[in-house]
């Protein structure tokens, strides 16, 4: 059905340009069932299976290709059921690798769900299953000589265990109420993206519209007084409002994350039905973002930092939980995320107040660039424009209040924010590399900047905080140096003489 969406667009744009009819006839069927033999052969051609530990995979047509991609090197496994795969009861299955980049390794676009959960649980299968595995492939072999009829035994018992494996109950859930559902759709923030779709669709279509009804607007436009005018504008953001609270509700209905043993499997959607596999000992950090409307709230977004990666509309990372009160995220880190608790309150450790006036000329700076061209091309009103240094001044004042950091012997905690509030929570052995850097002027003002980073995508994740004391940046640097000093000593007294 894919294949045929391309010849079809080939086909409209060719009619639109007054091609013969013969041509049409000829030459656009000719491409459908080109289009169409193709597919078949592609799927006709398409092999996979799971054995030594290993998926194997073999397409292609024309040009064969051969892929081998270890179990053990399996990061995620994401189901999605789309408007074409549902009515058909299938699903599309995306699996994911260590280093795989922004796209998916294999992508399976059509699989029955049955036989998606069947792969799932080979590729995900845990190590004590592995050993109950190789105890049943002994069995199954000493059945070779048997009759036929005791191997269609051995694999129906093989497919219950399968079956009963899919349907157990899990371990912990935590489900999306609709009333947060609803408040995640008012408050995430979709109102600009929605208005600026809508001028871009209208630019797109002003060719079509007679010159007759511009002057007619314009003419309407102008007779309207200033209260009209400004029920309609607020008439219009209130739509995009209501049309962004639908499409977070699409996205994100019937959200909920559930644990079995070490999976964590995160569910949603009402339309596309998607669910996300994630192995909890290749998550390497807990990030929480705060939105300017969610704040005054108490509530947060959840996301996770994986091995595999992650999304390209979530920056790379995971969403766990679209919408949790602050409060009880350390109640949900313990349900699904133990590794990521504390057993007792912390306190941030503010930045210096004599890195303030570096956070408000950073916030200042690129207003400039709007008031230098206002102040000269439109005297002297221009002059008014100077007045937007004073919120520039009072975000970098709110952006220093807000930031800071926070470590023990196990975890690191880094606080920033731009308009966002983004806290991120990194275990110490999930810490690749660690830095801090000192500019002129930070020496100067004996500031510098401390920066982590940790296995996320293909080119890795890495977390700053700007301008903490000089003397707090060494700390955390002797912090982290010393845990990899007792780490490679352990190494060494491990190794075998």
């Amino acid at each position: 059905m894919k294949s045929f969406i391309i010849p079809i667009i080939i086909a409209f744009f060719i009619g639109g340009t007054g091609f013969p009819g013969l041509f049409a006839l000829i030459i656009i069927p000719a491409i459908l069932i080109i289009s169409g033999g193709y597919s078949f052969l592609y799927w006709f051609m398409y092999r996979y299976r799971v054995e030594d530990r290993e998926l194997h995979i073999r397409q292609g047509v024309l040009i064969k290709k051969q892929r081998y991609i270890q179990r053990s090197r399996v990061q995620s496994f994401d189901m999605s059921a789309g408007l074409l795969q549902r009515p058909f009861g299938l699903v599309k299955v995306k699996i994911e690798t260590a280093g795989g980049g922004s796209e998916p390794d294999v992508e399976l676009i059509a699989l029955d769900r049955s036989e998606a959960n069947r792969l799932k649980k080979k590729l995900l299968k845990k190590p004590q299953e592995e050993m109950v595995d190789e105890e049943v492939q002994t069995d199954d072999e000493a059945l070779h000589e048997e009759p036929h009829t005791d191997e269609e035994l051995v694999d129906q018992e093989l497919d219950e265990v399968e079956e009963d494996w899919v349907e157990e109950e899990p371990e912990e859930k935590w489900v999306l109420g609709t009333k947060r559902l609803i408040v995640a759709g008012m408050t995430s923030g979709g109102v600009g993206l929605v208005l600026s779709a809508v001028v871009a669709l209208v630019s797109q279509i002003d060719f079509l519209l007679p010159e007759q009804f511009y002057e007619s607007t314009i003419g309407i436009a102008l007779s309207l007084t200033m209260t009209l005018i400004a029920v309609i504008v607020v008439s219009i953001a209130i739509i995009a409002w209501v049309i962004s609270i639908g499409i977070t509700v699409i996205k994100y209905g019937q959200f909920q994350v559930e644990k079995r043993g070490t999976d964590i499997i995160v569910s949603r959607g009402l339309l596309e039905r998607k669910q996300l596999t994630l192995k909890e000992h290749r998550i390497t950090a807990v990030r929480m973002v705060s939105s300017i409307l969610r704040q005054p709230f108490g509530y947060t977004t959840l996301y996770v930092e994986s091995k595999g990666g992650g999304s390209a509309e979530e920056q790379q990372s995971t969403m766990l939980i679209p919408l949790i009160k602050r409060s009880e995220v350390e109640d949900v880190l313990a349900q699904f995320l133990p590794e990521f608790t504390f057993e007792e309150e912390y306190t941030l450790s503010r930045l210096p107040k004599r890195a303030k006036f570096r956070y408000m000329i950073r916030s200042v700076f690129p207003l400039l660039f709007v008031i230098v061209p206002i102040v000269y091309f439109f005297q002297p009103v221009g002059w008014y424009s100077l007045l937007l240094i004073i919120p520039g001044m009072l975000v970098g004042h709110w952006r220093h209040k807000h930031g800071g950091f926070y470590h023990d012997d196990q975890f690191v905690i880094m606080q920033w924010r731009l308009f966002n509030l983004n806290r991120v929570l990194i275990p110490k052995r999930r810490i690749q590399a660690a830095d801090v850097v000192q500019s002129p002027i930070q020496r100067w003002r004996t500031l510098s900047t401390f920066s982590v980073s940790i296995l996320s995508s293909l080119s890795g994740k890495s977390f700053e905080v700007y301008d903490l004391g000089e003397e707090d940046g060494q700390t955390l640097l002797a912090w982290f140096s010393k845990h990899h000093t007792q780490l490679d000593s352990n190494e060494k007294e491990d190794e075998p003489l």
